[in-house]
Formats: structure tokens, C-alpha cells, sequence
């Protein structure tokens, strides 16, 4: 140490005539060298290969080295844990040990379970029992000092901060300058949603398939319990032993970030920085007080890339109503899409504004147009609007329908007013067509042009109205919502039964069942599935009852399995059970525990559903595949499945529409059933047909090669008792 130091002083007198200053700076350079000395410590870990170069033993250190067991490292050749350019001089290593029993070298890299170590290394040969054996000796410098670390991020974040200018790619750098530190093993930024009561995860390390589903979460305010009142008040959280997921860490520091650094007590945390560490971490006041001057600077440039961003909002913001403009409104629905957060789009159309131009001058339109915009600014305080067309407004509400709906009824009220323009009475109706997000689309694109359509859609029934781009939603908001409750408590009423058709084979004799929700309401009786299933798919209550009804069909199923009755079940799955939670999983695991054999058990998945979501939900298809449970197309001929997806997607079967069986007397629709026959025999799948009613069509599907029939010809839907009895009559 005193040779670095004095190598260092002699170099800077070279420069430097001074000798006070340079007896300060031996002082200095003094007490630096002790600091970073003390921030390094020598570990040594212990190999012990056999003479097949085999791994036979190793101690804690090593196994703490690479984080892994002891167990999965025992009997692994010692060049499985090499890394790749140092290969050929391992093998001259061990050659070396092997003839002159001792050899050492410096800077060797070991690399295993993604985790690269570099070490000085010593290696003997040992002889037991006529054995011989090589004993490696690894030393590895460690960096073990929290102020060091702390320093480092430091001097890393002040140059990143310069360099960066980008919100989220600052934070993912960020990140990885904390977690690379070795301080912390895993952190993500979040943003905090005061409108829906939620902490959002925006930025996470990577983007594999984990992070990704992290990402989709939203916590509620309950799952930190409280934090969120500490860190408004500006206050950083240490926290011990904290339980994330299924992994326990030691230590947890959290620190509210604010879209402006300037304490005002109205100003309310916009964003946390959450990390965790495995270790029992010990901050002291420096090491505090050099934490928050980090998470002040990252403050600092976060609200520099926020003011300049509200520079360009102004560019974009329309001159007449003082609204954001179109391009603006694309960004925020992008935005709120990565957030994950269900919201509406609204499109609003002024359903007169032309006469009015017409009549009075492009002024009073104007004016029209002002007075919608400051309407609905004072009708939705906290959501966003922005003018996207001549007479155009578009609305994006976060939240569940049931706030929607109360929005959008607001909004409505407009039609109620009388513009007083230049002294006369003007009334100028609007129409709203609205999507929902993630029902209607995952893309901006898909949204806007759904909710133009509905918005189209209403004008031509004469405007003045709310349209919906879900066409199955065709009851009002007042129906709906005290539907939506109604089918909430049948939840926990139990009100929800499972009807079964039976699917006949060509030899009439039963090879399967559909499964077929039905709601019998203690306040409406047997309720049909047309009215109510559009609303549990709409409320999102579908993923509740979906659970439901894979709990029942497959105790029913096992049931009918231990009386010695065996045949298919399949159960029908949405759109949103597929998008919103990984279906395949949960049914996988609860066939586990049912103990049902997964033979029996099919997923019917909807043609449409399938081909507008092959990319997302490919991933469970082919994990259903790979537990031997079988995937049918429902609904097939009314979407538009591609010939190279039916090839590779592994598909037992194809349910052909009922519309076209229905309607088989029409030379047009017995060509399409005959097609769909035809092509499923060459992709060597079967084919059923739903909907046969009568002994005639079933004849002539029957000629045409169809394999399973399904219909009232043979039965309707059942409940499980009058199943049973079916069965022995067949």
C-alpha cells in the first residue's frame, strides 16, 4: 500500500511545486487507500476433482459462489464450469498439477449457473487409499463494503443521468446499476395510482416471461400495508425480513419519487424505487444519507425529463379549447396499456356542428366547441381529454364499468343543455361510442377504431346515445350493473350449475359431453346464457366463475369416472381467461388435485378467439398439448383460421358451426360443412357438428363423414342427474 502511495505522491509532484498541498494530499491519499482496503476481503473456496477430472467435493464457499447446492455440483466434469475461452488452458492447468503434483495461476474464471467468478488458483495432487486426487485451492477478491458499492452506484447514476433523457429506459438503467452493485438481487420502480388505488409495476430488469407477469400485476394500496402514508410524507422505508412472491429478503429500502422536487405539501408521490436484498444489510447514517442523495439525483433528473415533456405537450396542445391533441391522446392510451390498468376509450362527436357553422359562422362553432370542452372538463376531473378532430373529442377513464358507466352517463348530460349562442338557443346533441380495454383490444389502434365504429354505429341509430364497440352488450348501464351485482353474490350463493349435452358418435352411442353453464337465480329463476354470460365476460367476473366451473366439470368428470362411466368433458374458455391469467396452469394443477384423468377432460377454445390471440395464448395451447389434455376449435367456419396454423396447432378436433349445420339444405353451407370434413381428414382431425335437430340433417352429415353429432336431436342440455340416467337409457 505504501508503494501505491508513494508511486502516486511522486507522480503529482511531477506537477505540483507545492509542498503543503502535497502534504495534504499524502493525508488524504492516506486515509483513501485504508478505506478501500478495508473494502475488500480474500474468501477461499475448495474444488476436489478425481482423475477423470470429476467434481467429488467442494465446500459451502464455492456453493455460495455460484448460489447453487452442493448436491448439483458433485459429479460434474471440471470443464462444465469453465468458462469457454478458458477451456484449453484448464486442460494445460490440470496437465501441469498432474505432472509436477502443484501448480498455481492467477485470474482463472469459473462460470457456472450464470454466475462468472474470477479467482487466483492453486492446485495439489492428493493420494487416498492408491486414489489420486486434485485439490484446488480458489481465492477470490470480494468487494464487501456497503459505502463502496454505494459510491460506485453513485458515480454510475451521475454519469447515466447525463446521458439518459428517456423515462423508462432511465429506470431500467438505473435498475441495473443498483442490482450489478451486488447490494441488491432484485428491485422494479413502480407508479402509484391514486385514482384506482393500485401500485403498478412499470420498469423490472428484464423482459423474460417472469418479469412479464409481474408486470401485468396491479397491486392494491392493502398489499404494502400503510407504506404508502409513510412515503407521501417523504420519509424512505427500510423494511426486515419481507415476504415478495414466494421469495423471503432480508432487507427491503423503498423511496417515493415525485414528478416535481419541491416539497410542497400538496404534491403527492407519483413513483417508488422498491429493492430487496438476500442480505441482512446494515445502513449507517453515512450510508443513509448517501442512499437519499442517489434517490435525490434520480429525483432531480426524473422531474427534468417530466418538464420537458410538458414543453412538448404544449406544441401539442390544441390553441381554440386548450386540450391535448390527437397525438397526444395515442400516447397515453400506449402508456396506460403498459400499465395494464382497465380503462375505457371514449370517442365524442358533435352530431349538428355543421349547420351551425352553416347557419351562424365558423365562430359560433367555435364556440359550440368550447363549451363542450369546458363541459366535460368540469364533468371529469380525473380523466384525461383531449380534442382529436374538428368536432371530435376523445376520453380515457380508468377504472371498473361500474365508475365507467357513472362517467359516461355525465358525459351524456350535455344533451340536456341549450347553447346560448350570439342571443338564440342552440341545442347540439353529442354521440359517445366507447371501447374497453383489455376487452376490446390490446393495441391503441384497435381501440380507437373500435370505439369510431361504435360511435358510427350510434349516429346512424340517430345519435345522441352511448354505442359500444362489445355488440354483446346490449343492455343499458342501469340493467347492467344491477345485473352485475346479482351475478357478484351468485358467486357466493352458489347459484351457478353445470348443464351437460351429450356428443354422439356415428354409431349413436355417447362418446362425450359439453359442458354448459347455466345461472339459476334465487330472483329470476333459470336465467338464459345469452344474457348473462356477455356480462360476466364485460364485468371481468368470468375469471371467478371460470374457476367455478372448472372445479365442478371436473369433480363431475371424476365422479362419473369412479361409477365406471367413461367419456369426454370439455368445457368452453373465453377470451378473457385466456388473456388475463394463465388458464392452462390453473387447470392443469386442479386435475392434480381432483385426480381426474386428463384424457377425458377438452378445451374448447372459439375460432375467433384463437386467431386473434394465436401469439398470447400459443404458450398455454401447447402446454395443454404437452399434459395430454385436448384443445377443440369452437364456432369453426366463422372466423378465419389459416391452413399453416390448423397444420402445426395440436387440435384433436373442429366443432363445425351450428349456423352452417342449421342451415345444411342450402347447397352453399353443405359445401362449406363438406370442406371442413374434408380438410380435417387431411390434418388427420376429427370433426363435430353442433346443432342437429333433426333425424334428416343428421343423415346427411353422416354421409358427408362427419364423426361426432351434437344437437336436440338426441338431447339438450342436462343437468348431471338427468345425465346419469341418459347414460343407462343409451
Amino acid at each position: 500500500m505504501d508503494t501505491l502511495k508513494n508511486d502516486f505522491i511522486s507522480k503529482v509532484s511531477e506537477i505540483i511545486d507545492d509542498q503543503k498541498i502535497l502534504t495534504q494530499l499524502d493525508v488524504l491519499t492516506t486515509n483513501l487507500l485504508i478505506k478501500c482496503a478495508k473494502s475488500f476481503e480474500v474468501r477461499e473456496g475448495v474444488l476436489i476433482l478425481d482423475e477423470k477430472n470429476r467434481i467429488v467435493d467442494c465446500d459451502e464457499i464455492v456453493c455460495s459462489w455460484f448460489n447453487i447446492k452442493k448436491e448439483d455440483l458433485l459429479g460434474k466434469s471440471f470443464y462444465e464450469v469453465i468458462s469457454d475461452k478458458f477451456q484449453d488452458y484448464a486442460h494445460y492447468i490440470l496437465k501441469k498439477i498432474k505432472t509436477n503434483t502443484f501448480y498455481k495461476t492467477k485470474k482463472f474464471e469459473i462460470f457456472f449457473n450464470d454466475r462468472e467468478i474470477k479467482v487466483d488458483l492453486t492446485g495439489e495432487i492428493f493420494s487416498i487409499n492408491d486414489k489420486k486426487y486434485i485439490v484446488l485451492n480458489l481465492k477470490k477478491l470480494e468487494i464487501d463494503s456497503v459505502a463502496y458499492k454505494l459510491n460506485v452506484i453513485e458515480e454510475e447514476i451521475a454519469n447515466l443521468i447525463v446521458r439518459i433523457k428517456d423515462f423508462e429506459s432511465l429506470l431500467k438503467e438505473i435498475l441495473k446499476i443498483f442490482i450489478d452493485s451486488k447490494l441488491f438481487d432484485f428491485g422494479w420502480f413502480a407508479k402509484i395510482d391514486f385514482d384506482m388505488k393500485q401500485i403498478i409495476p412499470i420498469v423490472t430488469l428484464n423482459e423474460n416471461e417472469e418479469d412479464i407477469e409481474f408486470k401485468k400485476q396491479a397491486f392494491d394500496f392493502n398489499y404494502f400495508k400503510g407504506l404508502l402514508d409513510v412515503l407521501v410524507k417523504r420519509e424512505e422505508i427500510i423494511i426486515d425480513n419481507v415476504e415478495f412472491g414466494e421469495h423471503k429478503y432480508k432487507k427491503c429500502i423503498i423511496f417515493p419519487f415525485f414528478k416535481k422536487w419541491d416539497y410542497e405539501k400538496i404534491e403527492e408521490i407519483s413513483y417508488a424505487a422498491l429493492f430487496y436484498s438476500d442480505e441482512n444489510l446494515q445502513f449507517n447514517n453515512d450510508d443513509m444519507n448517501l442512499l437519499k442523495e442517489i434517490m435525490y439525483k434520480i429525483n432531480l433528473a426524473i422531474t427534468d425529463i417530466f418538464i420537458k415533456e410538458n414543453a412538448q405537450m404544449i406544441i401539442s396542445t390544441d390553441t381554440l379549447t386548450a386540450l391535448p391533441k390527437r397525438d397526444v391522446f395515442l400516447k397515453k392510451i400506449k402508456s396506460l396499456l403498459s400499465e395494464k390498468v382497465p380503462f375505457a376509450v371514449a370517442v365524442i362527436d358533435i352530431d349538428k356542428l355543421k349547420k351551425v357553422n352553416d347557419v351562424l359562422g365558423f365562430w359560433a362553432g367555435d364556440k359550440a366547441i368550447l363549451s363542450l370542452a369546458d363541459f366535460l372538463r368540469n364533468s371529469l376531473k380525473k380523466s384525461f381529454i383531449a380534442r382529436i378532430g374538428s368536432d371530435e373529442f376523445g376520453i380515457i377513464i380508468k377504472g371498473e364499468k361500474k365508475k365507467i358507466f357513472e362517467k359516461l352517463n355525465k358525459i351524456l348530460k350535455f344533451n340536456d343543455k341549450i347553447l346560448q349562442i350570439n342571443g338564440s338557443g342552440v341545442f347540439l346533441p353529442i354521440s359517445i361510442g366507447v371501447s374497453f380495454y383489455p376487452d376490446d383490444g390490446l393495441k391503441e389502434e384497435d381501440l380507437i377504431i373500435k370505439a369510431e365504429k361504435a360511435l358510427e354505429n350510434v349516429k346512424k341509430r340517430g345519435g345522441k346515445n352511448i354505442g359500444y364497440a362489445n355488440k354483446n352488450l346490449t343492455l343499458l348501464p342501469k340493467d347492467y350493473l344491477e345485473i352485475e351485482k346479482e351475478l357478484k353474490e351468485a358467486i357466493k350463493n352458489d347459484e351457478y350449475v353445470m348443464y351437460y349435452q351429450p356428443i354422439m358418435d356415428r354409431n349413436e352411442k355417447i362418446w362425450g359431453v359439453e359442458a354448459l353453464l347455466r345461472w339459476k337465480s334465487k330472483k329470476r329463476g333459470l336465467v338464459s346464457p345469452g344474457r348473462f354470460i356477455p356480462i360476466l365476460e364485460e364485468s371481468g367476473l368470468i375469471n371467478e366463475v371460470g374457476d367455478i366451473i372448472i372445479e365442478k366439470v371436473l369433480k363431475d368428470a371424476k365422479e362419473f369416472e369412479e361409477h365406471n362411466i367413461k367419456f369426454s368433458f370439455s368445457m368452453n374458455v373465453s377470451v378473457t381467461q385466456l388473456l388475463s391469467q394463465n388458464l392452462a396452469l390453473k387447470l392443469i394443477k386442479k386435475i392434480d388435485e381432483i385426480n381426474v384423468n386428463k384424457d377425458n377432460i377438452i378445451v374448447e377454445i372459439t375460432e375467433s378467439v384463437l386467431m386473434e390471440n394465436i401469439g398470447i395464448i400459443m404458450p398455454q395451447i401447447e402446454l395443454l398439448d404437452k399434459e395430454g389434455i385436448k384443445i377443440e376449435i369452437d364456432d369453426f367456419g366463422t372466423g378465419y383460421s389459416s391452413l399453416s396454423y390448423l397444420r402445426k396447432l395440436p387440435v384433436s378436433a373442429l366443432k363445425i358451426d351450428r349456423s352452417f349445420v342449421m342451415e345444411i339444405e342450402e347447397e352453399e353451407d353443405e359445401q362449406i360443412i363438406k370442406a371442413i370434413i374434408s380438410m380435417a381428414k387431411a390434418l388427420n382431425k376429427k370433426t363435430i357438428a353442433e346443432g342437429v335437430e333433426n333425424r334428416k340433417t343428421l343423415e346427411k352429415l353422416l354421409a358427408l363423414g362427419v364423426d361426432y353429432i351434437q344437437g336436440y336431436y338426441y338431447a339438450k342440455p342436462m343437468p348431471k342427474e338427468e345425465l346419469r340416467e341418459f347414460v343407462k337409457r343409451f
